[in-house]
C-alpha cells in the first residue's frame, strides 16, 4: 500500500513523546532557582532604579549615571518577560525609549519626570504584585540506547538480510510484529533509529493511526522502506518525517551508510555555546535553558575577559548582548572576526534592541543573526542549534575524511599537538597508536574496491563505538588510522587497541562472491612521557608499527619495548 497511512493522527504517537535530549531534574531545579531568585530581587533592583533617578534629577549634568540609567532600563526590558515578568519589560521598555527620545538636559522636567515617575511606581507596582511563570515541571526520559535499531519489517528474507547487516556493524537490532508493539518499546528502550516497511500497514488501515509520529518533536530517524520509488510513495515518507527512502531490498551497504550518517549526527558531542551578557541574571537562564536542550554552555559577565575562554572553550557558537559596559556588542564582535580560529564561528546578538537600523548595523559589523529580547526558550534553542548544527556540518568538510567521517590526517596531527601540550601541562600521560589494515591490497585484489571500502568503514566504526568519548580517532591515510588516548599511559593503550584488534579479527565480512573473510590490523602505540614531542610520537609509533609487520602482522608493539 502506499504510504498515505502514515500522515494523520501525528500528535498522540507514543514516540512523539520523546524529548530531543533527556531532560535533566538539576537544570529544572537551576532553572527554577534563578526565577525565584529573580522575583525575590526585583523589588530591591526597582527601589535602586528610583534611587538613581533621582540621583540624576538633583544632578542631571552627571552623563555617566544617565547612560547607566537608559541600560539598566534596557537589561530590565530584556530580562523581565524571560524569567516570567512580562509587565516589568513592558513597562522598563517605555522607560527606556523615553529616555533615549529625549534630551538628557530635559530629563528632571515636565513632562518627561512625571512620566518616568509614574513607569517607576508602575514598575514596583508590578514587581509586587505579579507572580512568576511557573518553571515547567522536570521531566524524565531514558537516556538514548545508542545502537539499538527498531524494525517493522515482516517479510521474513528482508528482515533477516536487514537483522544480518545490522548486527555486522555493531548494531543492534529488534523486530516487532505491529506499530503498537514497536512503538511501547520506544519509550521504555529508545532506538537509535527506526525502519518500517510501508508494505506491513494493511489496506484496511489497522495500524495507520498507529503509525504516525510528530518528527517535529521526536530526534528517532526513521527508515522508510518501500516497494516503488514513486513520488506519490516519496511524498508520504517525507509528510509521515521520514528521514531516509529505500527501494525494496535496499542496497546494504547504501543502507548501513545512510543509517550511520543519521546516527553519527545523533551522536555527536553536545554543541558548546559562549554567552557574553553583562546581565548575570538572564545569561544564567539562556544558559540553562540551552543546558536543558543538551547543550554546553559557558558564560561571561565583563565582555574584556571575553579572549580567554573564546581561546579554552573554542565555542561554536557565540550569543553576545548588544549594550554592555565596557564595550558595545559590535566592537567585541569586531574583535573576534579579528581572530584567525573564529573568523567563521557564528556570532548571534540576543539584545531588547528594537530599533531595526541598530540590529542591521550590528549583523553588517560582524554578527550572523539578531535575537530580540524577551524570547521564549523554544526560539533561543532552535535558532542556536540550527546555527551551530550549520557551522559544524561547514567545518567538517574541512576536519573530517569523506569516507568514514573521522578526522583527517591534518585534523589528526593537530589535535595531537593539542594533546600533548594539555598533557605536559597538566602531568598526565598520553598515548598515540598507529593502525593499518593488513594485507590491504589482497582484499582489493581478491574482492574488489567496494568491499576494500566497507572493510575501512567497519574498522573506524569499531574504533569509534569501543574507544571512550574522550579519545580521538583519525584516518591518516589509505588503510591507516590513528588513535590518541589522553589520561592513558602505554601499557592500558596496549590492553585497549589489542582487545579492538581481537574484536575487529572476529568480525565475518561478506566477500564480493557471498564468501565471508576475517580482516586484521598491526598497531604501534608511542606514549608521553617516554617520547617529549609530537613528531617523536608519530616517528616512534611508526617504527612500532612496522615492527608489528614484520613479526608477523595482527598484533600491537609498544615503542619503548
Amino acid at each position: 500500500m502506499h504510504l498515505r497511512g502514515m500522515i494523520a493522527g501525528i500528535a498522540r504517537n507514543a514516540v512523539a513523546r520523546i524529548p530531543p535530549f533527556p531532560m535533566s531534574a538539576d537544570v529544572e531545579n537551576k532553572l527554577r532557582v534563578l526565577r525565584a531568585q529573580y522575583a525575590r530581587h526585583l523589588p530591591s533592583k526597582i527601589e535602586t532604579l528610583a534611587a538613581k533617578w533621582q540621583s540624576l534629577c538633583d544632578h542631571p549634568d552627571e552623563t555617566d549615571l544617565a547612560q547607566n540609567l537608559v541600560r539598566e532600563f534596557h537589561t530590565l526590558a530584556g530580562s523581565g518577560t524571560s524569567f516570567g515578568f512580562p509587565e516589568i519589560s513592558r513597562l522598563a521598555h517605555l522607560a527606556e525609549e523615553t529616555l533615549r527620545q529625549a534630551d538628557p538636559a530635559t530629563w528632571a522636567h515636565a513632562p518627561l519626570r512625571p512620566t518616568i515617575d509614574d513607569l517607576l511606581a508602575a514598575l514596583a507596582d508590578a514587581a509586587r504584585t505579579s507572580a512568576a511563570t511557573p518553571a515547567p515541571d522536570a521531566q524524565t526520559a531514558t537516556a538514548v540506547t545508542s545502537r539499538r535499531v527498531h524494525l517493522l519489517v515482516n517479510d521474513g528474507a528482508l528482515r533477516g538480510s536487514l537483522e544480518k547487516q545490522l548486527a555486522l556493524y555493531g548494531y543492534e537490532p529488534h523486530s516487532f510484529a505491529t506499530p503498537e508493539a514497536m512503538f511501547a518499546a520506544s519509550e521504555t528502550n529508545i532506538p537509535c533509529a527506526m525502519v518500517v516497511d510501508a508494505d506491513d500497514c494493511d489496506a484496511a488501515g489497522r495500524h495507520r493511526q498507529c503509525l504516525q509520529r510528530q518528527h517535529a518533536g521526536s530526534e528517532v530517524p526513521l527508515l522508510v522502506i518501500a516497494g516503488t520509488g514513486d513520488m506519490e510513495n516519496r511524498l508520504h515518507a517525507v509528510r509521515a518525517g521520514a528521514a531516509a527512502f529505500f527501494i525494496r531490498p535496499p542496497d546494504p551497504h547504501v543502507f548501513i551508510d545512510t543509517l550511520d550518517k543519521l546516527v553519527r549526527i545523533r551522536e555527536q558531542d553536545p554543541y558548546r555555546i559562549l554567552i557574553i551578557d553583562d546581565d548575570a541574571d538572564t545569561a544564567e537562564l539562556y544558559a540553562g535553558t540551552l543546558q536543558q536542550a543538551g547543550m554546553h554552555t559557558r558564560v561571561v559577565n565583563r565582555p574584556l575577559a571575553a579572549l580567554d575562554q573564546l581561546h579554552e572553550f573554542n565555542p561554536e557558537l557565540v550569543l553576545l548582548d548588544l549594550h554592555m559596559p565596557e564595550c558595545h556588542g559590535t566592537e567585541l564582535a569586531a574583535v573576534i572576526r579579528q581572530l584567525d580560529a573564529h573568523v567563521s564561528t557564528p556570532i548571534v546578538f540576543l539584545s531588547s534592541e528594537r530599533d531595526i537600523g541598530e540590529q542591521l548595523a550590528a549583523i553588517r559589523l560582524g554578527g550572523d543573526d539578531f535575537l530580540v529580547k524577551p524570547i521564549s526558550g523554544a526560539h533561543l534553542v532552535s535558532a542556536v542549534q540550527s546555527r551551530a548544527a550549520r557551522h559544524r556540518l561547514l567545518r567538517s568538510f574541512m576536519v573530517r575524511d569523506s569516507l568514514t567521517g573521522l578526522y583527517n590526517h591534518a585534523s589528526t596531527k593537530e589535535m595531537l599537538q593539542r594533546e600533548l601540550a594539555r598533557a605536559r601541562r597538566n602531568g598526565t600521560p598520553l598515548s598515540f597508536a598507529m593502525l593499518d589494515i593488513d594485507h590491504f591490497k589482497r582484499v582489493n585484489d581478491t574482492h574488489g574496491h567496494g568491499v576494500g571500502d566497507e572493510v575501512i568503514k567497519l574498522l573506524a566504526r569499531t574504533l569509534r563505538q569501543r574507544l571512550r568519548a574522550t579519545d580521538i580517532v583519525g584516518r591518516y591515510g589509505g588503510e591507516e588510522f590513528a588513535v590518541i588516548l589522553p589520561d592513558t599511559g602505554s601499557n592500558d593503550a596496549r590492553m585497549v587497541i589489542d582487545a579492538l584488534r581481537e574484536s575487529f579479527h572476529g568480525r565475518e565480512l561478506p566477500g564480493q562472491d557471498g564468501s565471508v573473510f576475517h580482516a586484521s590490523f598491526s598497531a604501534g602505540i608511542a606514549s608521553f612521557p617516554d617520547y617529549d614531542t609530537d613528531y617523536q610520537i608519530g616517528e616512534q609509533a611508526d617504527r612500532a608499527l612496522y615492527a608489528a609487520k614484520q613479526a608477523g602482522r595482527n598484533r600491537v608493539r609498544v615503542a619503548s619495548e
